[in-house]
């Protein structure tokens, strides 16, 4: 399985916005100069397991919660489902904006479920 650079770079990019962070205050807390940030947050370098480590600790977050998104990519590519396939490419091109109310809207259709 390969990983996809661009979801995983997203998702940094989303955790590191979130922080309100440039892309050189997050460059200083993991080691890292802000040119190999945007290269991560595009997709088009991969970040180290020892850069992993450092981000998992100041974003307080966990491997798999940063990785998810990957697997259910994987997983939906297995699957070979046009569903999935779709809205996984949608997803990879939306703004950040776009991506926060197609989450807010996910979370309001899991809420009316539970309800």
């Amino acid at each position: 399985m390969e990983i996809d650079k661009e979801l995983i770079g997203n998702k940094i990019r989303m955790l590191r916005e979130s922080k309100g962070w440039k892309q050189e205050d997050l460059g200083l807390k993991i080691d890292v100069d802000q040119s190999n940030i945007t290269r991560i947050e595009k997709g088009k370098k991969l970040v180290g397991m020892d850069k992993i480590d450092k981000m998992l600790e100041i974003f307080d977050i966990s491997f798999d919660y940063l990785f998810e998104d990957v697997l259910v990519a994987s997983h939906s590519l297995e699957t070979d489902d046009a569903f999935y396939n779709t809205l996984r490419n949608s997803l990879n091109v939306m703004c950040f904006e776009d991506l926060k109310m197609t989450k807010k809207l996910i979370q309001e259709i899991y809420h009316c479920i539970d309800d």
